[in-house]
């Protein structure tokens, strides 16, 4: 078994906005998490390969791999600020 390493499956996360900047929904705003659940099931699957040695490129492999974590960071941190925006108006005094 061979399995090639398909680069566009490690792109990113694209969102849908309006014309006017605003998001069409909710949903859409959970689109770019879905995407990134997709890329980490992907990246899972890139890491058995290599890890059965059905994979010749593991350079490539592991790039994908590294885009993916560095993701999860990125909405890590966004998520972060969020929850501190958040908490910092719940405990605004009115």
């Amino acid at each position: 078994m061979n399995i090639q390493f398909n680069p566009n499956v490690m792109s990113p996360p694209t969102t849908s906005f309006g014309k006017d900047g605003s998001s069409d929904s909710f949903a859409s705003l959970l689109k770019p998490i879905d995407q990134l659940n997709e890329k980490d099931t992907a990246s899972k699957e890139i890491m058995k390969s290599v890890i059965e040695g059905d994979i010749d490129n593991y350079h490539n492999a592991l790039i994908a791999v590294e885009k993916v974590e560095q993701q999860f960071r990125l909405y890590d941190s966004i998520r972060t600020n969020v929850l501190d925006g958040y908490k910092q108006i719940i405990n605004m005094q009115i």
